[in-house]
Parts: C-alpha cells; sequence; structure tokens
C-alpha cells in the first residue's frame, strides 16, 4: 500500500457514523481545507489531553476557514461515548485503521516508550494538566496502543498539503501549530485545481 505524501490525494474512505448513515472522509474537505487528526488510541492520556483542546479550540479552527475531523480507533457504536458531542469536530470511526496505515502511522517503539525525554516531558505536562491514562481501554479488543499519532492538511481539492507524523506516541501538533498551517498553507488549498 502506497504512504499518502505531500500532493498526493487524501484517503478515500467511507465509513458509518454513529447513527449508522454512510459517510465519506471527503465530505470533511468538499467546500473548504479540512485539518484532519489521528489521535493515539482511546484510552491514552493523549488521546483525551488532545480531544479535550481540539474540542475547546474547534471554533478557533472554523474561523480559520478548515472543517475538523479527528479518525479514533473505536467503532461507529462508540463515538458519542469517545468523542462526545462538540460543535465543529466530526468525529470519523476506524476501528480497523485503514486510514492510519495509508497515511503512513507507524508503531513506537517498546524502548522509546520507556526512554524517550521528550515524552517523559509530555507525559508528565499531561497528567498535570488532569489527564489519565484508561489502561481498559488501552488493552481492549482491537486497540492499537502503539501507534503514534498524525495530522494532515487537506485542500478542497482533496490534496494533502501537510502530513505531521508524530515521533513518538506524545507528538502531537498543537492548535498554535494548526492555525499556522492553515494560515500557511489553506487560502491556497481553496483555490487549488488539483
Amino acid at each position: 500500500m502506497t504512504r499518502v505524501e505531500i500532493g498526493m490525494q487524501a484517503p478515500r474512505f467511507t465509513y458509518r457514523d454513529s447513527l449508522g448513515e454512510v459517510r465519506q472522509l471527503a465530505d470533511l474537505w468538499g467546500d473548504g481545507p479540512a485539518v484532519i487528526v489521528w489521535p493515539r488510541h482511546c484510552g491514552c492520556i493523549f488521546f483525551f489531553e488532545q480531544l479535550a483542546r481540539l474540542r475547546a479550540d474547534a471554533q478557533r479552527l472554523r474561523d480559520a476557514g478548515a472543517r475538523l475531523g479527528l479518525v479514533v480507533q473505536a467503532p461507529p457504536e462508540e463515538l458519542t461515548d469517545t468523542c462526545g458531542s462538540a460543535d465543529g469536530l466530526v468525529c470519523v470511526p476506524d476501528p480497523e485503521r485503514e486510514t492510519h496505515e495509508v497515511m503512513g502511522l507507524t508503531h513506537a517503539s517498546g524502548l522509546s516508550l520507556l526512554l524517550n525525554g521528550d515524552l517523559r516531558r509530555r507525559r508528565k505536562q499531561a497528567a498535570q494538566a488532569g489527564f489519565t491514562q484508561n489502561w481498559g481501554k488501552t488493552f481492549a479488543r482491537g486497540s492499537d496502543w502503539m501507534l503514534v499519532p498524525g495530522a494532515a492538511l487537506v485542500s478542497s481539492k482533496g490534496r494533502v498539503r501537510w502530513v505531521h507524523r508524530g515521533a513518538h506516541v506524545g507528538d502531537v501538533p498543537s492548535t498554535e501549530e494548526l492555525l499556522a498551517v492553515l494560515q500557511e498553507y489553506g487560502t491556497r488549498s481553496r483555490g487549488m485545481a488539483g
């Protein structure tokens, strides 16, 4: 399978939402650029941290001209429990991690979980902010707890304009980074013909 790179077409992906309706990932970028985030598994301390931040900042991203999608390792029937409800945040179930693979989101090494200094610092920050690991969800059937997170900016024509692939499991882009990417690429993405 070919890994999606900048300039390539974003993944084609069909899914059922929490109401059982058939949707396309491409619905996110049909009328303008989309920021799509692939967080960690649904029990990770960084998943909870990133979800809270995206909920809080969804309006800022919309004001910058982008739709916001969150692709999670959960089946459709768990979307409401997993993502809650937030205006402007489209939660996309991908329990088989098909889009994760196409986007080139790889597995962290076991040693990196223990020895990476930046990861330890990030874990401490998340814990100090009040976030905790849900070990039941971490080791739940179907949870791939070694996948690194990622994000992408996709133009209205479905072309990937920017990609972030986590260097470790806590390496997630901040809202400020996403807004900077939108400022740099977002306007051009709307007008690009391909």
